[in-house]
């Protein structure tokens, strides 16, 4: 088995790809990649750590031990020893900061029923604006380290 070094964040990149696993590979597979010397975490409640997984055309197809892995290893795949650094499963963050969640229907514009082009992008805006500006609801951003201050949207 060759194997070659990985940086901590191509490491990182790997293993936050998000891929299905698709443990059972065919009889006829190789891994592209394998990375051993693991400390993973399958959330597989019946194999809940492995040390070593593989991994064909972006999709993970064995996790597991080195050992049980090695009839996925053939001449063209890049082995790395991860030094024992833990994995864990692709995680999908869509950044939502609950607290704004009741903003966001408060001042969201709906422009997917009447906006055609960046003219009536612009017009939804500025109607919008205006309403939340009579209101007295308006808001605007403050840089606190520098005490700059500023409306929502330029040019507006």
């Amino acid at each position: 088995m060759k194997t070659a070094s990985l940086t901590s964040g191509a490491l990182l990149a790997l293993a936050l790809t998000g891929t299905a696993i698709n443990v059972g590979a065919a009889a006829t597979d190789v891994a592209d990649i394998v990375l051993y010397n693991a400390k993973i975490t399958t959330m597989d409640p019946r194999h809940p750590t492995a040390s070593a997984i593989a991994i064909k055309n972006d999709m993970i197809i064995g996790v597991g031990s080195s050992q049980e892995l090695q009839p996925l290893v053939g001449a063209g795949t890049k082995s790395y020893d991860v030094g024992g650094r833990t994995i864990i499963p692709g995680l999908i963050d869509s950044h939502i900061h609950v607290r704004d969640l009741g903003f966001e229907q408060y001042y969201a514009v709906n422009l997917l029923e009447s906006a055609r082009s960046i003219a009536d992008v612009t017009a939804a805006l500025k109607q919008r604006l205006q309403k939340l500006q009579a209101e007295g609801k308006l808001g605007g951003w403050h840089y606190p380290t520098t005490g700059q201050t500023g409306p929502w949207l330029f040019g507006l």
